[in-house]
């Protein structure tokens, strides 16, 4: 006898899906609710050699409940995938599972929705399907699944791209315990563009290898793996990723440097580390600040000139003006950090002021490295005049800013790194400042071009971020996104500095007059601009154009902002402080912080969701943003005063509309309950 399936209403948009286990309702009692299995662990190890991807996939299932179970594994098939390994074990019991065709996994599927008024698996309407049934599943018992499979990458735009669906929100009594990815890439030339929208992967390249991770406890994954990769002989790369359905397309270029070539020395700069050593940087803060201070000066080469600045209530210099990082000098320097202590108020303008007359011209790179922990309150105080200053003296030097702790000034720190194309590095006060530092510094000594810009050569673009593109670095990468109106082939130009040398990277690329596959580049793009526009907002002031704007794009494409706050009900407290329209207008103390933080992060980013938003019940399926409001999942297409068309869950007129329009099915699994905009016409799914 057939088991049927107890699901939750909501699932992430899955290309395919990893293996389930349905139990039915409980054995004893009645049951409210339907019950889930949670899992344990959840590792998958990728490798793809030559765009072949091997995908070993290890899971634990356990019961948590007091009583048997039986239940069904289901694993809709990866399309093109060949299965290779596939073992089920209860114990020492290996259990054996069935593979159905396209047409009888649509029966299952059918089957499921008509008896649980349950839509969950319909994003898998188009697939194969392995299934095994299980029994017994012991109280506390667990069921251990492994699963191997082979497939072949699909290039997207000159990149390599991979998919692997991880498990849907809330088919798990409790959060996943463990998940973790692994990849190792081995290809056939030297490995360039590394990306992931959806996840923040620890990412070592070299050469033709590169080996990536990801792990978290205690989750609900909410979003499908996804990766992009490129390859080429050549040093600096350049690829291109596309999405076009009607009038508008997105694009989102990647800038890589590739390798950091063996051997290289690096760059000879000029730098003056420019520190707070105010009253409020005394005990943790300026011992971490000294720290990293030594690591920098015991780093710098020979062929640097450098100089090292602390202020409080006034100005004091290491040295008069810049001088060379030969041993005797950078001895003298560690002596002089060794003698630093923390008092007096906070003289800002003058102390950048001071750090950028130390610029001597020439093609030397010049960089301020400026930490403080404060605001201004000796001297000019005014943040807008500061600014002012800073604009008449910064030329083409480079202003590193960090804010450590909550008293800092965020609208000044923010508006002083948008002059230097850069974004301000923002650390909470428990956080390891030294590492921080460290890290930071490691990338700045190798910079693979400066002063980028790139020419899209008749391409009719607009909304473009970042703005002012920042200098490319060894070991990171530079992301583009904005909008093309009109398609055909256009050669990218990009202009640069190699160790002072002009550098010119012409590159022709399609930008396709239809691209749907990567749904995701609409909201990569729409969560950077937006973090740019309040930005704007933040330093310059509310306009109609910028608020409406703004407004737009967060119901669109389900971004939480000040101006958007209706979107959602009710929210977590960080969530709400950060939504209150007030909160932009802040410029000290926590509140601002978090804000100047999440804006920064957004804007450096390209990824379809950020921390705050994975807070909210918000659902992505394909191209779609739905939110939930008045017991409804509502697309964000659909606007009041829309006829509506109304369709019950599980009746013949929802299979009947299913059988019909196949490719619009994953859009109802978010829930029973459903306001959807399809075709240019509104839609609304109800459920007894």
């Amino acid at each position: 006898m057939k088991k049927t399936l107890a699901l939750l209403t909501i699932l992430s948009p899955l290309l395919f899906a990893d293996g389930i286990i349905i139990p039915p309702h409980p054995p004893v009692g009645p049951s409210p609710r339907p019950i889930y299995l949670n899992v344990k662990y959840h590792h998958v190890f990728i490798k793809i050699r030559e765009n072949v991807a091997q995908v070993s996939v290890d899971q634990v299932f356990t019961n948590p409940y007091t009583y048997e179970l039986e239940g069904e594994y289901l694993f809709p098939v990866p399309r093109d995938a060949s299965i290779s390994e596939f073992s089920i074990f209860v114990g020492d019991k290996e259990i054996k599972g069935e593979v159905l065709g396209k047409e009888e996994a649509r029966q299952v599927y059918n089957e499921l929705v008509r008896k649980r008024r349950d839509p969950a698996l319909l994003e898998y309407y188009d697939q194969d399907l392995i299934r095994a049934k299980i029994f017994p599943i012991q109280p506390q018992g667990d069921v251990r699944v492994r699963l191997q499979y082979e497939c072949v990458l699909e290039r997207e735009g000159g990149l390599y791209a991979f998919t692997y669906p991880l498990k849907p929100e809330a088919l798990t009594r409790d959060p996943m315990k463990e998940l973790s990815l692994e990849v190792l890439i081995e290809a056939r030339n030297p490995i360039k563009t590394v990306y992931s929208p959806t996840h923040d992967l620890e990412i070592n390249v070299s050469g033709k290898t590169a080996h990536l991770s990801y792990e978290a406890q205690n989750i609900r994954p909410r979003e499908d793996f996804r990766l992009f990769y490129s390859e080429s002989g050549e040093e600096l790369g350049m690829d291109l990723l596309t999405y076009r359905k009607g009038k508008e397309g997105y694009f989102l270029v990647t800038i890589t440097p590739g390798a950091k070539p063996e051997g290289i020395e690096p760059l000879p700069k000029d730098i003056v580390f420019l520190l707070d050593v105010s009253g409020s940087m005394l005990g943790q803060k300026i011992e971490q600040a000294r720290k990293a201070l030594r690591y920098f000066v015991r780093s710098l080469s020979p062929a640097d000139r450098f100089d090292i600045l602390v202020f409080s209530s006034d100005v004091r210099k290491f040295s008069p003006e810049l001088i060379h990082a030969d041993s005797v000098h950078r001895a003298r320097a560690l002596s002089f950090i060794d003698s630093l202590k923390a008092r007096g108020g906070t003289n800002i303008d003058d102390a950048l002021r001071e750090a950028l007359t130390l610029r001597e011209g020439g093609d030397r790179p010049f960089y301020v490295v400026f930490l403080t922990d404060g605001r201004p309150t000796v001297g000019t105080t005014m943040p807008g005049r500061i600014v002012e200053d800073v604009k008449e003296n910064l030329g083409n030097a480079r202003l590193f800013v960090f804010g450590i702790g909550y008293d800092v000034n965020t609208l000044l720190l923010d508006a002083l790194a948008a002059m230097s194309r850069s974004e301000p590095e923002y650390v909470e006060p428990d956080e390891d400042l030294e590492v921080v530092l460290t890290n930071f510094y490691d990338k700045i000594q190798f910079p693979a071009l400066t002063d980028l810009v790139l020419d899209f050569d008749g391409l009719d673009v607009e909304k473009v971020y970042p703005v002012n593109l920042p200098d490319l670095f060894y070991g990171s990468q530079v992301l583009v996104s904005g909008i093309y109106r009109k398609p055909g082939k256009f050669t990218l130009v990009l202009r640069g500095k190699e160790r002072g040398r002009e550098r010119v990277i012409e590159r022709e690329f399609e930008f396709p007059d239809e691209a749907t596959d990567l749904d995701f580049l609409p909201r990569v793009w729409a969560r950077r601009w937006v973090g740019y526009l309040l930005s704007e907002i933040r330093l310059k002031g509310e306009t109609k154009e910028l608020v409406d704007e703004v407004t737009e794009l967060g119901k669109k494409y389900g971004i939480i902002t000040p101006y958007t706050s209706f979107l959602v009900k009710e929210a977590p407290g960080e969530v709400s402080e950060y939504m209150k329209r007030n909160v932009l207008g802040a410029e000290t103390g926590k509140r601002a912080f978090k804000l100047a933080r999440t804006l920064s992060e957004i804007r450096a980013s390209a990824s379809v969701s950020g921390e705050l938003e994975e807070k909210l019940d918000l659902k992505r399926v394909l191209d779609k943003v739905f939110v939930f409001r008045d017991s409804f999942y509502v697309d964000t297409d659909y606007r009041e005063g829309m006829k509506l068309e109304e369709i019950e869950t599980g009746s013949q007129d929802y299979f009947r509309f299913i059988e019909e329009h196949p490719e619009w099915a994953p859009y109802l699994s978010v829930g029973d309950k459903v306001i959807v905009v399809l075709g240019g016409r509104a839609y609304r799914f109800t459920s007894k």
